[in-house]
């Protein structure tokens, strides 16, 4: 329902900002910027927004068909 919805965007958001890390390995958030293995995780935000963005950015600017294609 949109109150379950609503509440579940909050919470990703919340996840999204500030010194929060993902890591992928376990599919988990942390407050901690390094992984159980000693990994060094990049914060949240920057892993799941901008680096998208950038590669999307970087295979339009350098003409890389193929790989936009597959973004």
């Amino acid at each position: 329902n949109a109150s379950e919805r609503a509440k579940k965007v909050e919470d990703m958001m919340k996840k999204l900002w500030g010194d929060r890390y993902f890591d992928p390995a376990t599919g988990k958030f942390s407050k901690s910027a390094t992984s159980p293995d000693g990994k060094k995780l990049p914060r949240t935000f920057c892993q799941l927004i901008l680096d998208p963005i950038f590669k999307v950015f970087d295979a339009i600017m350098n003409f890389k068909k193929e790989e936009a294609a597959k973004l």
